[in-house]
Order: C-alpha cells, then sequence, then structure tokens
C-alpha cells in the first residue's frame, strides 16, 4: 500500500481500493462499506490510514466476524 502511494495515489484512494473497490469489482455489496446488515472485519490503529498508509504497519486490535481476535491493549 505504501507503494502505492510512492506511485501518486493518495492514502484514501488506496485505502478504497483496498476496501469498497475491491468489494464492488467481486459484486460483494455486503463488504468493503460499514452500514447496517453488512459483513465487517475491523482494525483499530493509533494513527488514521487513510491519512497515511503506513499506521498499518502498527495494528493494535482485529475484529472478525464480530468477534475480537487480537487486542494488543488488553491487560495481560
Amino acid at each position: 500500500m505504501e507503494f502505492m502511494v510512492d506511485a501518486g495515489m493518495t492514502s484514501l484512494d488506496v485505502m478504497r481500493s483496498a476496501t469498497s473497490h475491491a468489494a464492488e469489482l467481486l459484486g460483494a455489496d455486503d463488504l468493503g462499506v460499514i452500514r447496517e446488515g453488512a459483513r465487517a472485519d475491523f482494525i483499530v490503529t493509533a494513527a488514521d490510514p487513510t491519512s497515511d498508509v503506513a499506521a498499518l504497519r502498527g495494528i493494535d486490535w482485529v475484529m472478525q466476524g464480530g468477534v475480537v481476535v487480537r487486542d494488543d491493549r488488553a491487560p495481560r
């Protein structure tokens, strides 16, 4: 993704290409969007990847299918 930015895309366009635009190409209208009834997996980063895709190097939390599968912020 960082190479895509280096090639001239904005970070926001890179994120869209990996989410909603990819879902459109697959014909999956319930993927790549955040809305009621859509299937979604979520990540949490300290910074905004739509402003700087390098933020994806620091993923702290992941939810898949409604279940938290990674939480680096949780007490151990």
